[in-house]
């Protein structure tokens, strides 16, 4: 409900951009055509960024010395009131399908869960074979079993340490308590 002396606004609409921008270069010079289009200065787009003085000028000036980040990017296209649009590129798709590192995604034909361990034992025997329902519960088996055979090893080797260190320290004590020291 609007009260006396309100203007609606209208939603903001995206008109159609003239041209596509395909490269770094086109990408500045817009920025800069909106700058000059809006009249405002590099000092209040980087008031509106957060950024240090004189670095909305290095960054869109002609001859660039810095590259533009993700992050400034963002900052700098909403400070200007720009938002992108993403269009496919035919002629670029075309291109880069015919590349000769162009592949699909391959999925495998059903879904299972490895282990890491289980996929290693296979790869490393280069013995894919390994890795069907059987083997692999077989060797999660026995990756278990020999996993709980070392802590239990470890464990008992703890303890001699363990026991061991508690002779050698009473050993020490009743020494010192013949010398009197």
């Amino acid at each position: 409900m609007m009260t006396a002396g309100e203007t609606q606004i209208a939603p903001a609409s995206f008109p159609e951009a003239p041209s596509a921008i395909t490269c770094e270069r086109e990408f500045l010079a817009a920025l800069r055509a909106r700058r000059e289009e809006l009249q405002i200065g590099y000092e209040t787009i980087e008031a509106l960024c957060d950024m240090p003085r004189g670095y909305a000028s290095k960054l869109l000036s002609p001859t660039s010395p810095r590259a533009m980040g993700a992050l400034t990017m963002w900052l700098i296209l909403r400070a200007l009131g720009y938002a992108i649009h993403l269009v496919e590129d035919p002629a670029a798709l075309a291109r880069n399908q015919r590349h000769y590192e162009w592949q699909k995604i391959k999925r495998p034909a059903r879904k299972r869960r490895w282990s890491l361990p289980d996929i290693a034992i296979a790869r490393r025997r280069n013995a894919p074979w390994l890795l069907d329902s059987e083997k692999a519960r077989e060797i999660a088996k026995k990756s278990h079993e020999v996993r709980r055979k070392n802590q239990e090893r470890l464990a008992r080797i703890t303890a001699r340490n363990r026991a061991n260190a508690l002779k050698g320290w009473q050993r020490l004590r009743a020494e010192k308590m013949k010398t009197g020291a």
